[in-house]
């Protein structure tokens, strides 16, 4: 059904449910569930989607990508930081910045990207 509803509902429409159903995910399908929604809004260039996705990635269990390697996780959560700073997200820009400076999560220290 989420994937219909997903389907069918403008991507801010989707990302306001997927906000909404986070607040009270207890598990793992929730947050697939909440996942698939934030990924059709992030592909309808939704910053704050593509943003809330990265977020997924960062601090949860990653339940709803147990199949990708760290590597993989890592690629994922600085292509979604990066679209949504592109996109001019202020807090991805921080985030984004923040791993160029430090050189994490797989990105080469770089203080020129940083700034």
């Amino acid at each position: 059904m989420v994937k219909l509803f997903a389907k069918l509902s403008p991507k801010y429409f989707a990302y306001s449910y997927a906000s909404y159903l986070l607040s009270s995910a207890t598990s793992s399908e929730d947050i697939r569930d909440i996942a698939q929604l934030l990924q059709y809004s992030a592909a309808k260039k939704n910053a704050q989607a593509c943003y809330k996705l990265a977020m997924l990635y960062e601090g949860f269990s990653f339940a709803f990508v147990d199949s990708l390697s760290d590597q993989e996780l890592d690629q994922q959560y600085i292509e979604l930081l990066s679209k949504s700073a592109k996109l001019g997200h202020a807090s991805a820009q921080y985030k984004l910045g923040r791993c160029y400076w430090t050189g994490s999560f797989g990105l080469e220290q770089n203080y020129d990207l940083a700034h």
